[in-house]
């Protein structure tokens, strides 16, 4: 009996600690408990990353413990509770396993997740692009680059001014050099910038220092900026190009005449130094086919030193696009929409010079129509006003329109308050007689699998304006380095091309998948903070000088745009006067092509994953005369380890240079008389038929003398 009522006790006591686990701590407990053999707990062991104790062979577990008032950290440490960052309610620590029931049945002990192998995303991320390679003046290059004299442009909100992250990496010194708050009011003419009569204009570290941040709610700003530039080593949160100035401009209401004016004034204050700015932005109202304002005016902006990255997106698995070509004898599109939370905005665009009929539609469990309003047709000049019936309520706003910029007619649709009866579908009919027809959804989604004789929804041209149309801007899309599958696999997230003109989006893809950055702690100041945050996780504090700087992870294609940005500082440092088409073209010849990506280009990877110290050496071949002056390059060797082919790049003129390569034998197995070299010049040489192994390739010349360890 007495045993019966221990097993009856017992009972609730691990009931209630199984509930204190996250899913994925009780998934490790589950696979440590089957795990039988040695093989399995190492590998076990290796995946979750767990640790031993060297003294006592206690083996712990790491992550987030959530505790209640009244806790009590001596009772955890007499247990053998590592303690590591103190988050208010919520610690860092490492639990030894043995002790793990007996820590969740306190009553102040409120959670336990066990840390991801994410954590170091942006470290993993670094190195799976040759981004820290580049930093340490690896693989062949005469030294390293870090971004030094360029600029970095953060337009975005939820910017905090004075994060570490943003500091020299000595940390005597703020980086942000110019803030552009466009939502503050200014005391007077002369605190807005030079050109623009809204905002408020910082441009003293006196001045940023006081300032601190743009709001206390935000912290997409910070996560983007600290991607492209931070130089925090702090757990290796760093971003990719630490040595780049910074400019930051909060967008005032988000709205795209305020990002154009930022990016103009990145430029602007850039005097000169090579310049490129990140646009975290997106929308689907316009005509995704470059020709919107914002498109046409960036396109005009950028050239020399001036390069804008944009996200692609991250409707890459959101059916918000419906399109169709019409025919004599097929003149009808049919579609259905799933409003999100009462809202519909749909933006409707045709070929040039054709006319088209909408008519917003509710229909039955059947596909029968039970409500259809009039015909709106785009040769129409007053907007229209539909409300639903039979089935639904709600409002619609019509506006048609033959747009005078692109001679494209245009229907946009928009509604607040849409409800649909049980068994009731909203949806349209679209009437053409030639021509093709394309509909994005902002709010919204398209039924994939609806009635017979209806169009599905698609996720094809989901790369969205702003950041994913226009002919000059740089396009990333986003490929997974941590914490989903498959690793290395394209994000199921990252929108899809082509534009609606036809042109191959995105342009090249980066790490966007999961990356740890610094947040804006004035916005959040603890996991619980972060939590009001969709899409965010806390992850840990960094303390100096008794100050507090947050860190936090996320996905999405605004994540890996920055990344991008942050490369082409790397390569703006070798090679200033870079252009848009001078970036595509480095991306064209030096991008990794994978089963993942597939051939490329195409509308998924554009010319594949970024590959950032290929792309460095390439751009020597746009570097102008007084770069390669200055420059300390000699000549780079590349790549290393060589499959094939090996390139050797000479920055600078030579004479009566000769190329050998010799085995760990001391056999000559290659010789190559070039005589005169000239600036830039490219020379290859095929290793196809040698074995795997150690060689030494020496170069000599009138001005050249090198020996480089080459591994094949």
């Amino acid at each position: 009996m007495k045993k019966l009522l221990l097993v009856l006790l017992c009972i609730p006591t691990l009931v209630l600690a199984q509930n204190k686990l996250s899913p994925y701590t009780k998934v490790f407990l589950e696979e440590r408990k089957n795990a039988t053999t040695e093989v399995q707990k190492v590998a076990l062991k290796n995946f979750y990353s767990t640790t031993t104790n060297a003294e006592t062979n206690e083996e712990y577990i790491s992550g987030f413990l959530l505790l209640k008032s009244g806790y009590d950290v001596d009772e955890l440490v007499s247990l053998g509770v590592e303690i590591n960052s103190d988050l208010d309610s919520i610690f860092t620590a490492s639990i030894p396993l043995s002790k793990l029931d007996e820590i969740l049945s306190f009553d102040y002990v409120k959670r336990f997740e066990m840390g991801k192998p994410v954590f170091r995303t942006m470290n993993i991320a670094r190195g799976k692009v040759g981004v820290d390679q580049i930093h340490n003046g690896e693989g062949g290059l005469p030294q390293g680059y870090t971004g030094k004299n360029t600029v970095i442009g953060v337009v975005d909100i939820g910017l905090q001014y004075d994060h570490i992250n943003f500091y020299t990496k000595d940390r005597s010194d703020l980086r942000v050099k110019r803030v552009w708050d466009q939502s503050k009011n200014a005391p007077n003419a002369t605190s807005r910038p030079a050109g623009f009569n809204y905002g408020r204009e910082y441009k003293t570290k006196p001045s940023i220092l006081s300032a601190k941040k743009d709001n206390t709610t935000e912290t997409h700003g910070t996560h983007v900026a600290g991607m492209a530039a931070g130089s925090t080593t702090f757990k290796n949160y760093g971003g990719v190009a630490p040595d780049a100035d910074i400019f930051m401009v909060s967008v005032d209401n988000s709205k795209d005449n305020a990002i154009l004016d930022g990016i103009k004034y990145c430029f602007d204050s850039a005097e000169g130094k090579p310049c490129v700015v990140n646009v975290s932005w997106g929308s689907h109202v316009g005509p995704h086919d470059g020709t919107s304002s914002f498109d046409q005016a960036l396109n005009a902006l950028v050239g020399e030193k001036r390069i804008v990255v944009g996200s692609a997106g991250n409707e890459g698995s959101d059916y918000i696009h419906c399109g169709k070509t019409f025919s004599d004898t097929d003149t009808i599109m049919k579609a259905l929409i799933n409003p999100t939370q009462g809202y519909v905005v749909a933006d409707v665009w045709g070929d040039t010079a054709q006319d088209y009929q909408l008519q917003l539609c509710i229909f039955d469990a059947s596909g029968n129509e039970v409500f259809e309003s009039v015909k709106i047709d785009t040769t129409m000049s007053q907007k229209a006003v539909v409300s639903l019936k039979n089935g639904g309520s709600g409002t619609f706003i019509c506006v048609p329109e033959w747009n005078s910029t692109n001679n494209k007619v245009n229907i946009y649709l928009q509604s607040t308050n849409v409800s649909l009866n049980s068994g009731h579908y909203l949806g349209f009919k679209i009437y053409g007689k030639n021509g093709s027809i394309n509909t994005w959804l902002a709010y919204g989604n398209f039924y994939r699998n609806s009635f017979a004789g209806f169009t599905n929804g698609d996720n094809v041209n989901s790369v969205g304006e702003i950041g994913g149309t226009a002919e000059r801007i740089i396009t990333v899309g986003s490929f997974n380095t941590a914490s989903a599958n498959p690793i290395g696999g394209v994000s199921s997230f990252s929108s899809l091309g082509p534009t609606a003109d036809g042109r191959t989006k995105p342009d090249v893809l980066a790490p966007g998948c999961v990356i740890i950055s610094s947040v804006n702690g004035y916005a959040v100041t603890s996991a619980a903070d972060m939590a009001q945050h969709s899409g965010w996780n806390w992850i840990a504090t960094e303390t100096y000088n008794g100050e507090k700087y947050r860190y936090g992870k996320s996905q999405g294609t605004s994540m890996s745009s920055p990344f991008m940005a942050g490369v082409i500082s790397l390569w703006m440092e070798n090679a200033r006067f870079m252009t848009p088409e001078c970036v595509k073209e480095v991306l064209a010849k030096t991008c990794t092509e994978d089963a993942y990506t597939s051939n490329v280009p195409n509308n998924a990877a554009g010319y594949g994953k970024v590959d950032a110290l290929a792309g460095l050496i390439e751009t020597f071949s746009f570097s102008s005369i007084e770069d390669i002056e200055n420059s300390k390059a000699t000549l780079i060797c590349y790549p290393n380890p060589v499959v094939d082919k090996l390139k050797i790049f000479f920055p600078k003129t030579d004479k009566n240079v000769t190329v050998s390569v010799w085995n760990t034998n001391g056999q000559m197995v290659i010789s190559l008389q070039l005589d005169n070299v000239t600036n830039l010049q490219q020379e290859t040489i095929d290793f196809s038929s040698l074995p795997s192994g150690l060689y030494i390739v020496r170069i000599a010349g009138d001005k050249t003398s090198e020996t480089i360890k080459l591994q094949k």
